[in-house]
């Protein structure tokens, strides 16, 4: 699976995404709309 981190053109969905990018790369893969999805398919299967 891909990180988030290094999508092209960057996934700029909010402040964390966009603005604060580098401090939270880390975090991108829990903090993004396709995590939110991930964890709601989860959660339903």
């Amino acid at each position: 699976m891909a990180s988030l981190a290094d999508a092209t053109p960057p996934i700029a969905l909010g402040p964390l995404d966009g603005r604060y990018r580098e401090t939270v790369a880390p975090l991108v893969d829990h903090l993004s709309e396709p995590a939110l999805n991930r964890a709601r398919v989860k959660v339903e299967v």
